[in-house]
């Protein structure tokens, strides 16, 4: 999918943060960039991005995850295109905050349409942000878990 999609958008960048640089055999290696993730420049890495990903496989073991990548994203204002498995489906249904994907038609189809549709891009990660405000916040998580401990004690 991601192949597709680098050959339908040449201008378009398919950057990689992790721990070790990924190989690709048949991406275009002028289309692809590797960042050694690092906490210091996470926020200012996800603000260079116009969409996040999440891909996940649907089984027992991914059902089970967190959606933290998807939320992470959502926080820095991206679009999300996720695999709509365990939590993310959740997260999905509260806000258009992007799309679940499932094939790799899905893929290629939902990031090109937030690549070719800038204000939709930008609609959707205002969304996720709004998503995360009201619901996933610091402030909104704390004052929950004290009240959930202080009930336990």
């Amino acid at each position: 999918a991601i192949k597709r999609l680098l050959h339908m958008h040449p201008e378009a960048l398919f950057k990689v943060v992790s721990d070790k640089a990924p190989v690709f055999k048949t991406l275009p290696s002028d289309q692809v960039i590797y960042e050694p993730w690092s906490p210091d420049r996470e926020g200012a890495v996800l603000h260079e991005f116009t969409v996040g990903v999440m891909p996940l496989e649907d089984d027992l073991w991914a059902r089970g995850k967190c959606s933290f990548k998807m939320l992470t994203y959502m926080a820095a204002g991206l679009p999300v295109v996720v695999s709509p498995v365990g939590m993310n489906v959740e997260i999905l249904a509260q806000k258009p905050c992007g799309f679940g994907a499932k094939t790799p038609d899905d893929w290629v189809d939902a990031i090109s349409c937030l690549l070719s549709e800038p204000a939709l891009a930008a609609e959707m990660g205002r969304k996720g942000r709004e998503i995360i405000e009201q619901r996933y916040a610091r402030s909104v998580i704390a004052p929950q878990l004290a009240q959930l401990l202080k009930e336990q004690l």
